[in-house]
């Protein structure tokens, strides 16, 4: 039986199983790992999201347990507050809109970059520091079961700028997909931030490589900056090279496979 959510699926239906008080089902077309809806009742705003296949099924319970764990650890910013249902047998998620904007649709002054670069590399270091007490995958092997959905002529080597990385370093807790899009921004400062179906072990570095590699240029000397200071280490140029590159490398055969695969998928512009 299938496990995952497809296009044909009644969504409309199934949510109208799961909330009373319906205004408005409106799809957000950009859900790359799910199929993802925004739900306005006459209380409140929520997201539902239905993973489209079994890769990410398996990810969005891992991301339910994990965001349930960051609730528990005094966090300065908000995260969703994830629950799981299911239909059929198939999971799917549902959490209360978080208020806020996308860092990539939000333009700063140079004071509040530098100090959203200092706010985001604080939530780094919380991180790193965390004991989780459930198994994760080291990001390298979590990157390497996506290559399987990711399709034809995947490149294994490009990651091994991150294979090498994880076995010089101590691997801790990370975001393992920091990119703008799941960073929100209220009032001009860090107000939340989204979407953990990667959470993995691995540097930290990882995470601001794949921050620095999505944002514009006046961003990455704040958040080099601000990280030496909380890591107290200097970051390696060629490494943060090498993974910026990776990403780019992973966003752009992924984006080959949505192309193929998933022709509702609204892409950013190129």
């Amino acid at each position: 039986m299938r496990k995952f959510f497809v296009r044909e699926d009644d969504f409309v239906k199934i949510i109208n199983k799961s909330v009373k008080h319906i205004k408005k089902i409106e799809p957000i077309k950009t859900g790359w790992t799910n199929f993802v809806f925004l739900v306005k009742t006459a209380h409140k705003k929520l997201i539902y999201r239905f993973p489209r296949n079994d890769f990410f099924r398996q990810a969005l319970i891992k991301e339910k347990n994990f965001c349930d764990f960051l609730k528990t650890q005094n966090l300065k910013i908000k995260t969703p507050n994830m629950k799981l249902l299911y239909e059929n047998g198939k999971p799917f998620s549902v959490h209360d809109q978080i208020k806020g904007r996308p860092l990539n649709e939000c333009k700063l002054s140079e004071r509040k970059k530098k100090k959203l670069a200092e706010d985001i590399c604080d939530f780094v270091k919380h991180l790193s520091v965390l004991n989780y007490p459930t198994k994760l995958l080291k990001s390298s092997k979590f990157l390497k079961g996506l290559s399987k959905v990711s399709g034809v002529n995947y490149d294994l080597s490009k990651h091994k700028c991150l294979n090498e990385i994880e076995k010089k370093e101590k691997v801790v807790l990370t975001h393992g997909d920091l990119n703008p899009g799941n960073i929100l921004i209220r009032k001009g400062k860090l107000y939340a931030i989204l979407d953990f179906a990667f959470a993995s072990y691995s540097s930290p570095t990882n995470d601001i490589a794949r921050l620095v590699g999505r944002l514009d240029k006046s961003y990455k000397n704040y958040l080099l900056n601000s990280y030496e200071k909380k890591f107290n280490k200097k970051i390696n140029k060629k490494e943060l090279n090498n993974l910026i590159f990776m990403w780019k490398y992973i966003e752009k055969k992924y984006i080959c496979y949505i192309k193929k695969n998933h022709p509702d998928i609204i892409l950013p512009k190129q």
